[in-house]
């Protein structure tokens, strides 16, 4: 949509195109203490700038910790300016083109969680018989004297319940969102003549009033710029409902215990392994996957159980599958849209079953996750337009609060500083102290270029290559002899930093500990041969003459992947074999895309990680585990602690 804006013109060069964004937040854990933040973004940056602090706005603090009757008359303040800058336009003098423009402002995407969403949109939200949070043609069921929506594609079993009385729903026939269909609605839930009309008529439409954004001139037709928020949805919802139905512990039946149901595995002492399997694999995974639950048994930390710590409890259960990446190939997206196809109807019929009383198993995140690819190929990648910012927005402003007495107070004047700051910051850079200079590296760094550095420790002198080492470097030499030295000798480094901005460690130095004491950050991902693979680094080192050096890296490569579990685990699940120096290769330190953890799938629960320096064990299996998300990480500013590690 916004390319098409361009195309036609709607949006010029000269204008401001702004994201919305809206949450609220409990400030003190033991206390009723909520209120409400809602900020903008200035999309016209670049992705590794638009999500760092300096250039968040922050449009408003609304206090509690009571929630607001009204949210739109809190909002109304912000948004007049931004409708009086849509119209009017603001003169912007062109230092580059020594010129004065008008620019006007134009939001692209109101974005919230569920909740606020319906508030912010109009609509009746996730509860009502039409609570699509995109607001397609789904028409949803609900329990016997239960006036709770959910939207179930399968019709209930039993005597018909007035208003779930249509047929089963047929993926292909829900109609996509649609800004006729929106407004023609609106109209009548206006024009209802009682209150018992807008009852109707709210119930059928599922539009309750209309949105404050109907009152901007410049945004794309509604309901078509209120996104899916993937954070909630990947990080929370789901986690929340597969962990119910795996636990035995979801709410809602009244005649059947759910611990009695055949999905429900992880109970007993088998949830009490697996939060120990959870603990231990900590060691196997590098340090920017933030810290895990150190007992998920007794935390109930959901968002830490991964499908390949899961595998042997949920043989038979579905995957899904959803795209989180900043750029899908259409194929990526065909396939995502094919496998969500199945797994939606395949999920109603393996938990839900027709049953009434499992009905509200059915929850919206399974529906909004097959809206996925189609709002994708709408709206552009999702990633970049999610709850994320907004959840470390308040997190940070909650953290500044200095008068526990009065916070939202102090919370609104700390938000109102934040802004003063940032604009001082963009007007004179040098008063951020924070801010790193262009190309700016650890001391003793050597920058490769396209991103890529190799960081220290560095060898305090080259040394002669042993001979298992020395046939792969001769492997590498057949295909560059211009890199041969002399004598076979290579002065090794410690660490790579790659343009994710994550750094690959090492096995030279990360063996000199023991796994106990080490978050494992040497196993990547690179690609040779037209082909990705996965290794773990031995050590970096620079070939060739003074001026025409290569940064080169000694890899073990682990073995395939185990396609049987690839494909049945809906590509989801990659299992390889460790090798260790049986199979050593030479690659080029450009080739390498990305940090990876491997953790073993057979955990051995005995060993003692305070004397195994080895931490990777020959004929092993380990699985291939990457942070979902990282890339929003970097955009945000949030860096690799290995980055500022100076050895």
């Amino acid at each position: 949509m916004l390319l098409e804006a361009v195309a036609n013109g709607t949006i010029t060069m000269q204008d401001v195109v702004l994201l919305f964004s809206i949450d609220g937040a409990q400030l003190y854990r033991n206390k009723q203490s909520d209120c409400w933040i809602y900020i903008w973004v200035v999309a016209n940056l670049g992705p590794d700038k638009r999500y760092k602090k300096r250039f968040i706005l922050v449009g408003g603090v609304i206090p509690g910790p009571k929630h607001p009757d009204d949210l739109d008359s809190f909002l109304y303040p912000g948004f007049f300016h931004v409708s009086a800058l849509m119209r009017e336009g603001l003169k912007v003098w062109n230092a580059a083109l020594n010129s004065e423009a008008l620019s006007r402002i134009f939001v692209a995407l109101g974005m919230a969680d569920g909740p606020a969403m319906a508030t912010v949109q109009g609509t009746v939200g996730h509860h009502g018989a039409r609570g699509c949070r995109i607001y397609c043609g789904l028409v949803g069921r609900h329990k016997p004297g239960c006036p709770h929506y959910y939207p179930a594609l399968l019709k209930l079993l039993g005597p018909p319940i007035p208003g779930c009385e249509h047929d089963d729903i047929l993926l292909t026939s829900i109609r996509l969102p649609s800004a006729d269909e929106y407004q023609e609605n609106l109209k009548l839930v206006v024009a209802a003549d009682s209150d018992t009309q807008f009852k109707q008529l709210r119930r059928a439409t599922g539009i309750c009033k209309p949105s404050i954004f109907s009152g901007l001139s410049r945004i794309f037709p509604l309901p078509l710029g209120f996104p899916i928020d993937l954070m909630h949805l990947t990080g929370l919802n789901l986690p929340d409902l597969f962990m119910g139905l795996f636990r035995g512990v979801i709410k809602g039946s009244t005649r059947s215990d759910p611990k009695t149901w055949p999905c429900a595995v992880l109970q007993g002492q088998v949830w009490v392994d697996h939060g120990r399997r959870v603990e231990r694999a900590m060691n196997f995974l590098p340090g920017f996957h933030d810290h895990l639950s150190l007992q998920v048994c007794t935390l109930h930390a959901a968002h830490y159980l991964g499908s390949t710590l899961l595998a042997e409890s949920l043989q038979n259960l579905s995957g899904y599958c959803h795209p989180t990446s900043r750029r899908d190939p259409t194929w990526r997206l065909l396939e995502s849209k094919e496998l969500l196809d199945k797994a939606v109807v395949e999920f109603e019929e393996l938990y839900y079953a027709r049953d009434p009383d499992r009905l509200h198993i059915v929850r919206p995140a399974i529906h909004n996750l097959w809206h996925t690819p189609d709002e994708i190929v709408r709206k552009g990648t999702l990633i970049g337009c999610t709850q994320y910012l907004i959840e470390r927005v308040i997190g940070e402003l909650g953290a500044d609060i200095k008068q526990p007495s009065n916070p939202y107070a102090n919370l609104s004047q700390r938000a109102l500083r934040r802004c003063q700051m940032n604009g001082l910051k963009i007007m004179l850079p040098y008063t951020d102290r924070n801010l790193k200079p262009p190309g700016w590296l650890p001391r003793g760094a050597i920058d490769l270029g396209d991103g890529y550095a190799l960081l220290r420790a560095l060898d305090g002198c080259a040394r002669p290559l042993p001979p298992s080492e020395l046939a792969a470097f001769n492997d590498f030499w057949l295909l560059h002899p211009e890199l041969r030295p002399r004598a076979p000798k290579v002065r090794k480094w410690a660490r790579l930093r790659t343009p994710r901005e994550q750094v690959a460690r090492s096995a030279w130095k990360e063996t000199e500990k023991p796994l106990s004491r080490l978050r494992m950050a040497r196993c990547v991902k690179f690609l040779h041969d037209g082909r990705t693979d996965v290794g773990e680094v031995k050590y970096y080192c620079l070939l060739g003459s003074e001026g025409q050096q290569r940064a080169v890296t000694l890899v073990s490569v682990f073995g395939p992947p185990d396609m049987q579990l690839y494909e049945d685990s809906f590509k989801m699940v990659e299992l390889r074999t460790y090798q260790g120096a049986q199979n050593l290769l030479v690659i080029d330190a450009k080739s390498i895309k990305s940090v990876v953890g491997m953790v073993p799938d057979d955990m051995d629960m005995a060993a003692d990680y305070t004397v195994d320096y080895e931490h990777l064990h020959v004929g092993l299996h380990y699985a291939v585990v990457e942070k979902m998300g990282f890339t929003l990480d970097a955009m945000a500013g949030v860096r690799d602690p290995e980055m500022d590690i100076d050895e």
